[in-house]
């Protein structure tokens, strides 16, 4: 049997080949900066049409690699073709910063975003977060907390979350990961919730080869609902880890319609 390692790595290749058929087909800037540190950046692709006030989709991908966000252009092809700005965000981690204290990256290229995207078509009051694996739990970290607002952000600036084949309990990851004095520690995000964005949608495959997937992805919708959120989960069936963005990526995927219908592409 395939390790997880191993998996990680034949579906890199395959990312890899997908995202650059991607750019040969979309217009798109790399490397843009949105801070002074050589790994604060993101890739910005555009649809094929002249765009004005466009949705953006922000990408955070998991953890299983190097942090490459070029990897994964391919996620947003059905989003290009609908019509939406897609950005893959690249940020510190491990071990230059371990969770929560990373996503604080992601929060100032969300702020970058918020002040520059309408330059390059986009519309900074419709601007939605989505997150895969490791980026999952950074997302939910930041769309269910109103850390952002430290940033100069709204507290309903993220118009809404699709986290995808994450955990969301720090208190459950590798010590070596966490840093438990961080003053944006939280053991369990799903016992607290302190912000809720107007709709999120969560993701996990039947056969995630990261067991606890699944049942956390469960666990988060049923918490947001009583809190009075608004949470769609979605179970995709013989899906494993590293193909659930597959469903954000293809047409006809059910993760990307139920984002084509939170955007209102």
């Amino acid at each position: 049997m395939a390790t997880f390692l191993q998996d990680a790595e034949a579906s890199h290749v395959i990312a890899d080949d997908k995202s650059e058929a991607l750019r040969r087909e979309y217009r798109h800037e790399l490397n843009v900066k949105y801070g002074e540190h050589n790994k604060q950046f993101l890739d910005i692709y555009y649809p094929k049409q002249a765009v004005q006030r466009a949705p953006v989709v922000v990408f955070v991908h998991g953890g299983g690699g190097p942090n490459f966000p070029a990897r994964f252009a391919y996620v947003g092809r059905a989003l290009l073709a609908s019509g939406a700005i897609y950005i893959a965000v690249s940020g510190r981690r491990d071990p230059d910063f371990k969770f929560p204290d990373g996503a604080e990256d992601i929060e100032d290229a969300l702020c970058w975003v918020a002040d520059h995207i309408r330059e390059h078509g986009g519309d900074p009051d419709r601007m939605f977060l989505v997150g895969h694996s490791f980026g999952a739990m950074m997302s939910a970290d930041i769309a269910f907390r109103q850390e952002i607002i430290r940033h100069g952000l709204a507290p309903f600036a993220i118009k809404g979350v699709i986290l995808i084949g994450g955990t969301y309990a720090a208190e459950k990851m590798r010590p070596e990961m966490v840093n438990t004095e961080s003053k944006r520690y939280l053991a369990n995000l799903r016992d607290e919730l302190p912000h809720l964005p107007p709709h999120a949608i969560v993701v996990a495959g039947t056969q995630e080869q990261l067991p606890q997937a699944l049942p956390e992805a469960r666990a988060m919708a049923d918490s947001i609902s009583p809190k009075g959120g608004s949470a769609e989960l979605i179970e995709l069936e013989g899906f494993e880890h590293f193909h659930t963005i597959d469903s954000l990526a293809e047409a006809d995927g059910l993760v990307f319609q139920a984002a084509k219908r939170m955007i209102g592409l």
